[in-house]
């Protein structure tokens, strides 16, 4: 064994750079990631995981609020109050509420010089018949005639077939009424506004959330007061929402753990000063872990963080078989680090692969736990190995009273009848198994934001936030061709009930050829039946100018550009729907409201066209992982295997292997019985059971003397483990719960 003064040298090191660790990370800062999503892989088909990651992330800092009163005069009102404190708050980067006179001169602006191109596809269709003058000539009668005109004077001079008025009304819900400056739209016969910003900073950063819950909160009130009601979503809130429920549940995690550790601690060994000692593994294992984690990511998962908070009970195995030893048999330090230095080295490196195992899931949230937890229980081995020696040499010894001894008819029974029931339960359990890959098996529960969510979505049609078409190109023209042959399926799709509706840009955009064949169109209809039709703008009191300018537009060589739609003003809303990577153009369509996902997948599947289901996509990848997962556990356990074998023979190797995989298989069985349903977190959770429970096999195989210490030491070893665990069946984050469903009953 080591000398005192080189132990005490290295232990001083290890504390120098866990501390100067610490300081770094302090430094730099550290951001508590709690997006679900963050612990799931990149899906497979990586450009349009590229493309789909990208539009998600430009999604994340918009909000949305859904404003509803009595009257329209009241939800105006009350709208024009919360885009002053929204602008006030200086939270935002944008703000779309409020359809100004600027805003309407910018869309006029942009559209009313390429009005001839751009045909509303009901009179593409009436000019494409074998009279189109006729066609054209009951448009223009129909629009002068109607009870309400759109336009008068020279607007009407510039633009006799009102062609831009028209074509503005195909791009917007028609259930709308504009009044002073805001759609107002009805819902639950109320009226209401949805005015919809993007955050200025990033939803995740803590300060973002809480100045923006403030904000929402103030706008409730607000709302109350005037006899009226608000409602938000957006990321910000729902990873707001997360960061107070971890924060909660990491506090009473941790909280409990230790307490109980204590109350523990104090009841076997009756010692303040053992107590101190004993805690002190857990203490710098946590910090040890922490540190590693931030340094090597500072976005560090919410879930790691509250799996760190449970190693409290797996840290203090080393701390407890010590100290048992050195109270309860009067052996020097030195002494007891000897005869159990085997044993928790021994434990510690069939723990480590089964943390490390996780390492290997292809989940970053699960490698973080693996990184977390790992350098956590190598920082608690090394303070037992290398502090305790120096911290105390040995105390007076205390008699501990022998276990109740069982008559070998009880033994002899007991050995047959719980491994029996436990293989019972297992084959029973396993012929019923079903699993549940869905995200919902891993999404934390929030009511009151699903309820506001929703509410939202009623109005707002029923977009679907992560169902959409994806079309790609080479070139933003090819993109606009292509996304107009995929709108032209979609409205046969929304024909049939396949969905409610879609959002296209090329709806905003019609593609160059597209704009040829307007223009031509209106050129054959005014030639047609000898110019009839310029003959009845004529009589219809339209100055002859009219035909010239006509003339001159409808040669006019200029096409309306994505380009230039994306540069204006207008294009706001949606300039997240197109999307550019290092080698392909790719345009988002929206979609509302998705009756048959299998259809979409049947119509949308070739080469430029994709329908993405990014949940669906999201279960399938962790369909995939959770076989994966299952692979990698027997591996990890035929792993320990080996070492065991290697280490106490075959029979001995085989002897300590199975309690922990019968305590795994049947813990699997009985949730089964019990109708749980599997996922990938289970599954994993089975490489703790492994890792931990294997340490209870060892520390009896190595200790051939000091049975009845060694058997008080692990049952507080395996009291402190539930007790850190258990509390995990308090978690409302379900993958953290699923952990509690299996280690804890595991270990028992």
């Amino acid at each position: 064994m080591l000398a005192r003064n080189t132990r005490k040298r290295l232990f001083i090191l290890f504390v120098a750079a866990i501390l100067c660790g610490l300081i770094g990370v302090i430094v730099r800062g550290v951001q508590i990631e709690t997006d679900i999503l963050k612990l799931i892989p990149q899906s497979r088909a990586s450009m349009l995981s590229e493309i789909a990651e990208q539009f998600s992330r430009s999604q994340t800092g918009e909000m949305v609020f859904l404003l509803t009163a009595r009257t329209d005069s009241g939800v105006v009102a009350l709208a024009n109050q919360t885009e002053y404190l929204l602008q006030k708050s200086a939270l935002f980067g944008s703000i779309n509420g409020k359809i100004s006179e600027q805003d309407q001169r910018e869309w006029y602006d942009l559209y009313f010089p390429f009005r001839h191109t751009l045909l509303p596809d009901q009179l593409r269709t009436e000019l494409e018949s074998d009279h189109p003058g006729e066609s054209l000539t009951r448009h223009l009668q129909r629009n002068l005639y109607a009870p309400i005109p759109d336009f008068y004077g020279s607007t009407l001079q510039q633009d006799p077939f009102q062609l831009f008025p028209s074509f503005m009304q195909t791009l917007f819900d028609g259930n709308a009424d504009l009044i002073d400056g805001y759609g107002i739209m009805p819902f639950d016969s109320l009226s209401s506004i949805v005015i919809t910003v993007t955050l200025a900073g990033s939803p995740f950063d803590n300060e973002v959330q809480k100045s923006s819950e403030q904000l929402v909160a103030a706008i409730k009130t607000l709302a109350a007061k005037n006899g009226g009601q608000c409602r938000s979503t957006g990321i910000v809130r729902f990873a707001g929402e997360a960061f107070l429920q971890a924060k909660k549940e990491i506090s009473i995690i941790g909280t409990l753990s230790l307490l109980a550790v204590i109350l523990m601690l104090l009841a076997a060994f009756r010692s303040c000063r053992l107590l101190l000692v004993g805690t002190l593994p857990i203490l710098l294992g946590v910090i040890t872990g922490f540190v590693a984690t931030a340094l090597i990511n500072p976005n560090i998962h919410v879930i790691a963080l509250t799996m760190g908070a449970s190693l409290t009970g797996i840290a203090i195995d080393y701390s407890l078989h010590f100290l048992a030893h050195l109270r309860w048999t009067g052996d020097s330090s030195a002494e007891v680090l000897k005869k159990i230095f085997p044993g928790i080295t021994l434990g510690a490196v069939t723990t480590l692969i089964g943390y490390g195992a996780l390492a290997f899931g292809g989940f970053p949230g699960l490698q973080q736990i693996a990184l977390f937890t790992g350098a956590g229980l190598i920082g608690s081995w090394i303070t037992v190995i290398l502090g305790f020696p120096l911290m105390i040499r040995a105390i007076p010894a205390r008699v501990l009273k022998p276990m109740p001894a069982f008559s070998p008819t009880v033994v002899a029974a007991f050995r047959v009848i719980v491994p029996a029931g436990l293989l019972a339960i297992s084959i029973a359990g396993l012929m019923k198994l079903t699993t549940d890959d869905s995200l919902n098996a891993l999404r934390t529960p929030m009511p009151q934001l699903d309820r506001e969510e929703a509410s939202i979505r009623t109005v707002a049609a029923g977009i679907e936030s992560s169902r959409f078409v994806v079309i790609t190109a080479n070139s933003e023209e090819e993109l606009l061709v292509e996304s107009e042959s995929a709108v032209k399926k979609l409205k046969s799709l929304v024909n049939d009930s396949v969905l409610d509706g879609f959002i296209s840009l090329s709806t905003f955009v019609p593609s160059h050829s597209s704009a040829i064949r307007g223009q031509s169109l209106l050129r054959k209809a005014l030639a047609d039946n000898n110019g009839s039709t310029r003959s009845e703008l004529i009589s219809l009191g339209f100055d002859s100018s009219v035909l010239s300018v006509l003339d001159s537009s409808l040669n006019d060589p200029r096409f309306l550009t994505l380009d230039q739609f994306m540069a204006s003003p207008v294009s706001k809303p949606w300039r997240t729907l197109l999307v550019k990577t290092d080698s392909t153009f790719a345009m988002i369509t929206l979609l509302r409201d998705v009756h048959d996902s299998k259809r979409m997948q049947s119509v949308f599947r070739g080469d430029r066209q994709f329908y993405l289901d990014r949940i669906e996509s999201i279960s399938s990848v962790l369909g995939n992982y959770r076989h994966d997962a299952t692979n990698l556990v027997i591996i990890a356990y035929l792993l320990i295997l080996i070492i065991l074998i290697v280490r106490y023979g075959i029979w001995g190797g085989v002897r300590q292997f199975v309690p922990p995989v019968l305590a795994a298989t049947a813990v699997i069985g009985g949730l089964s019985l019990a109708g749980e349903s599997i996922n990938f977190m289970h599954i994993m959770a089975l490489l703790l059971v492994q890792g931990i429970g294997i340490d209870y096999t060892v520390f009896f195989a190595e200790e051939f003397e000091n049975h009845n210490e060694t058997r008080m030491a692990v049952i507080l070893s395996a009291l402190s483990t539930i007790l850190a665990f258990g509390v995990l069946f308090l978690s409302s984050t379900p993958a953290l719960r699923a952990i509690g469903l299996v280690i804890t009953p595991g270990i028992l």
